[in-house]
């Protein structure tokens, strides 16, 4: 799957003028840091034990706490290959 260069253009041609309000994954460097470098592999929803880490509407990764919660146990920090996180 291609990466979006710039989201906000997405959102633009769907009528969805605002971000989208998400919670990303713990230690994450900033939101804005991890859309740009994100490359959207999926490996950090594969490796969370609760399954709570799911696409956004842009297909980035998320944390939904309605599936349940965080242990902090890392994993996801550690399959990740990119420098998003603390």
């Amino acid at each position: 799957m291609e990466k979006l260069a710039n989201p906000s253009r997405r959102r633009l041609f769907k009528g969805k003028l605002q971000k989208e309000k998400v919670l990303r994954l713990p230690w994450v460097i900033s939101d804005q840091v991890f859309t740009d470098q994100c490359t959207q592999c999926g490996d950090c929803i594969a490796v969370c034990e609760t399954q709570i880490i799911v696409k956004d509407t842009l297909g980035f990764p998320k944390v939904d706490f309605s599936r349940g919660e965080c242990t902090f146990c890392q994993k996801c920090l550690n399959q990740c290959e990119e420098p998003l996180f603390l």
